[in-house]
């Protein structure tokens, strides 16, 4: 997902123990949460009836998805890229 940068997820059953965490990362770069980028649609395509061997070479890099040929591919890309894992989270897909 972020190309240049990486992810970081934080997991707890306790989300006071997520927000404490996210506050421990914030403090240690030196950043605050409130100099984020605001999230926005770079683009998005749908491209129709896939071809065979662009879904083979699709298949082959993507880790238990699959595209098959005749289907349709959605490509949505946003900035800054990690705002992706907050908006599927949030239910929309």
């Amino acid at each position: 997902m972020e190309r240049s940068f990486g992810l970081l997820e934080v997991h707890h059953a306790d989300q006071g123990q997520v927000i404490l965490a996210g506050q421990a990362i914030l403090e240690h770069l030196g950043i605050e949460e409130s100099g984020r980028l605001r999230p926005r649609v770079v683009s998005q395509e749908i491209i129709r009836g896939v071809e065979p061997f662009h879904a083979q070479i699709l298949n082959r890099t993507r880790f238990g998805d699959m595209l098959i040929a005749g289907e349709s591919l959605y490509i949505l890309e946003v900035e800054p890229a990690g705002a992706l894992v907050l908006w599927l989270g949030r239910g929309r897909r």
